[in-house]
């Protein structure tokens, strides 16, 4: 059995983590003070509505004994120096990038790549892209792996004749950079231009944009709002893979999205949705989907192909399972 150091990030990530076979995650917790408020990790498992897979466990800092597991895998940039000072001399550290490099910045982009050289064995990236982006196409000591998504986990969207637009993002104006706030409300119409007005929302939003969401939905009332949705729109633009764009296509929910990252790589205009970063094509996409119910269907089911060759879960769990192996001493 593989001993794996880690922490809490991202729930629906670490749940799908959980799964690869032969390995037990231990989240740090640090209820001593040990580190500064900022730097402390969150307890194992804060989320609300999602079981905490029984093979993650908690352990207090100063309970750690590294000789006792075989690596540490961090999640988040600010942990990267913390814990590798702590167990690097004992455990191999392997860092997962969920992010595609900041604003794209150079000083903040070579900052991160020096303390990763500096501290990690291996990256792990979520795409190829970001992979590309962040500069590692010939790093030896790094590799990418795309999500896990079941497709036969989630509900089946059988109706195309809905007028609604569902969309995601969150702290919408001060993430800007990120998740596209301006081409958003562009593309839509919001703050008194008025293109749709059939808008349902997941995630943080403003109180000016119909059905909001204020704070996070559960799975099942996402599910059940994208089983209902005429189409879903992505405006992100520094995301290497949207976890709501996947979801969205293994529910069938005919995706309009920006070209931006991995997205623009794997689907195709026409052929799996709208994918553009034009505004106006976006706009017009999105009264195509809902205008035409039979190639709604149609770009619907040929995304639902991509999602289920690339994003498997038995891939996922053999590719980081390897991963894992390849540092057990």
């Amino acid at each position: 059995m593989l001993k794996i150091l880690s922490h809490f990030a991202h729930a629906t990530y670490q749940i799908a983590l959980s799964k690869v076979p032969g390995v037990e995650f231990y989240h740090v917790e640090d209820n001593t003070g040990f580190w500064f408020s900022e730097k402390r990790p969150k307890p194992a498992w804060p989320e609300q509505g999602l079981i905490k897979p029984s093979n993650i466990h908690s352990i207090n800092i100063t309970d750690v004994n590294p000789t006792e597991y075989h690596a540490v895998l961090i999640h988040w940039h600010p942990f990267i120096e913390t814990f590798s000072r702590l167990w690097r001399k004992d455990l191999p550290v392997i860092f997962i990038e969920h992010t595609w490099p900041y604003m794209n910045y150079p000083g903040e982009v070579n900052y991160w790549k020096n303390i990763r050289h500096q501290y990690v064995d291996h990256v792990v990236f979520i795409t190829p892209s970001s992979k590309k982006a962040w500069g590692y196409e010939r790093d030896e000591n790094s590799s990418y792996i795309y999500h896990s998504i079941d497709i036969n986990n989630y509900p089946t969207k059988k109706d195309y004749t809905s007028k609604t637009i569902m969309t995601t993002t969150n702290e919408f104006i001060s993430r800007d950079w990120a998740c596209g706030f301006s081409l958003w409300a562009q593309v839509l119409g919001v703050l008194g231009k008025g293109y749709f007005d059939n808008i349902e929302l997941y995630g943080y939003g403003n109180s000016n944009i119909g059905k909001v969401a204020k704070g996070l939905r559960t799975q099942q009332e996402i599910l059940e709002l994208l089983t209902k949705a005429g189409v879903y729109f992505n405006p992100s633009k520094m995301s290497p893979i949207p976890m709501s764009l996947l979801e969205a296509v293994a529910v069938g929910v005919p995706i309009v999205s920006t070209a931006y990252c991995e997205p623009g790589l794997i689907f195709k205009n026409m052929e799996h949705g709208i994918i553009s970063n034009d505004v106006v094509e976006l706009r017009k996409g999105i009264q195509y989907i809902l205008d035409h119910t039979e190639d709604a269907k149609r770009v619907s089911e040929n995304a639902k192909k991509v999602i289920a060759s690339k994003f498997s879960p038995e891939q996922f769990q053999y590719n980081w399972l390897k991963t894992f192996e390849r540092f057990v001493k």
